[in-house]
């Protein structure tokens, strides 16, 4: 008995991982060969989270995150999206009809891109020592680097007092996602200043054994730069993507026992966006109440259903806009580089650059109103689309191996000494849900900007503090 109990507690991601995707893939009816395919990709994403679970060394949240990713939004939304519009003869939900072809070609195009970026994975982390570590500075300067830090941060708040007013007064889901660069530098680099506060100030207060003044002093700022953050950053003056990075980096900082290993950041995560969102959306959208479900459970599993609605809506777009984006490709030609040149060079303006390239998201958006007559352009595009429309399969390998390093990095800065490293890397680590389910433009540009903010900022202050 304590024998099974043991093996379940040690064994309870993988099994509630399989379980959970097995439920949903044999129980959702498709064509065999799309089956296949499905089944396919779901064992290689079994097979690379047992050995991120039980044979990694070292926490690695970018793999958790990306796991979870493929898992949500090319296996679980994909295959309740494929199995409704084959079911009720209708278009997926960017209105583009249903080919069986387009299927098969975007699981092959999402299996490549995974095999390529875990085995690019695991193959360069033979290299760790090329990547150095650098150490944090930590002397009698850090007390007026922090001083300084809070005073600007309560500062931005006092020239900016008005805009975050209004900001929480308004509708956080009426807003449209500015991409001005003025807004880009306020909301996503000044804004984020504060959280580089809070990694120095915890990890300041965790190396001083001694009570002092500038302890004392310290704790005040903590409390004062805690206040200064979720003034800046909450639910009324951010979208749930950007909130989602900010909120588990400040669990990391001061819970990070939490979610500081493979299995708990992947429990937490797995939990958070597969399991507990669409279920509690089931139980909202039930007919029969808590005590009838105890009573007869097959009155929940009859509201399947409801389930189905969850992740057949635009909220989990990012597969059939792969989809598109295989039409897109096959009637107009790939770009041959000429979309990750827009992103690359995405702080210039439009006014500079009237030749700009759109996002991709917004450029196959254009797409499905014209030929499909599609009510809306503001969609993600997934980094194997991305991949794919500048440089068609060739792309997508390319794409997972740059990434691949990235992730790779991302590790070797978390298991540093570096305090402003590590957070950076675990931000990064989070905002990949957001940066793989695209467009890339915006996945670029709304994390560098939090990255100066978390990590070069604090660092200039150091040097110029220092000289």
């Amino acid at each position: 008995m304590f024998k099974r109990i043991n093996f379940l507690s040690k064994n309870a991601a993988i099994i509630l991982f399989v379980t959970f995707n097995y439920v949903i893939l044999f129980l959702t009816p498709l064509p065999p060969i799309i089956w296949g395919t499905f089944f396919l990709n779901l064992h290689l994403l079994i097979t690379v989270l047992y050995y991120h679970l039980y044979k990694e060394e070292g926490f690695s949240p970018a793999i958790t995150t990306s796991i979870v990713f493929f898992t949500l939004f090319f296996f679980i939304a994909p295959v309740i999206q494929v199995s409704s519009v084959i079911e009720t003869g209708l278009r997926f939900n960017n209105y583009l009809p249903f080919s069986h072809n387009q299927v098969v070609k975007a699981n092959g195009l999402i299996f490549i891109f995974m095999v390529t970026l875990y085995v690019s994975y695991y193959f360069i982390k033979i290299k760790e020592r090329v990547i150095k570590y650098v150490k944090p500075t930590n002397n009698r300067l850090m007390p007026i680097v922090l001083l300084g830090l809070t005073t600007i941060s309560a500062l931005i708040v006092f020239f900016n007092f008005e805009t975050i007013i209004t900001d929480i007064e308004s509708s956080n889901y009426s807003k449209k996602i500015s991409f001005e660069f003025n807004a880009l530098i306020l909301k996503k680099f000044v804004f984020f200043i504060p959280l580089g506060g809070l990694i120095l100030l915890t990890d300041y207060l965790k190396k001083s054994s001694r009570l002092n003044t500038n302890k004392i002093l310290a704790y005040f700022f903590l409390v004062g730069m805690i206040f200064l953050m979720f003034f800046l950053k909450n639910p009324f003056t951010e979208k749930r993507n950007a909130l989602g990075p900010i909120y588990f980096t400040l669990i990391y900082i001061f819970v990070p026992k939490l979610i500081n290993s493979n299995k708990k950041f992947f429990l937490f995560l797995f939990s958070a966006m597969i399991m507990l969102y669409p279920v509690i959306s089931s139980l909202t959208h039930s007919t029969a109440n808590f005590s009838q479900i105890l009573k007869n459970p097959e009155e929940f599993i009859e509201d399947f259903e409801s389930i189905q609605v969850v992740f057949d809506s635009l909220h989990y777009d990012a597969y059939v806009n792969l989809l598109a984006t295989i039409e897109y490709v096959s009637t107009e030609g790939l770009f041959f580089g000429g979309q990750v040149i827009g992103t690359l060079f995405f702080f210039i303006p439009r006014a500079f650059w009237t030749s700009k390239p759109l996002s991709s998201g917004e450029l196959i958006g254009n797409y499905l109103i014209e030929r499909h007559d599609f009510y809306f352009n503001n969609l993600s595009n997934p980094i194997v689309s991305e991949g794919y429309i500048d440089f068609g399969t060739i792309g997508v390998i390319m794409y997972a191996f740059i990434l691949s390093y990235f992730m790779l990095t991302s590790k070797l800065w978390i298991q540093g000494s570096d305090p402003l490293r590590n957070i950076a890397a675990f931000y990064f680590s989070v905002h990949l849900m957001f940066l793989i389910r695209g467009d890339l433009l915006n996945g670029v540009a709304y994390f560098l900007g939090p990255f100066f903010a978390i990590y070069l900022f604090p660092k200039f202050l150091m040097f110029l503090f220092k000289k």
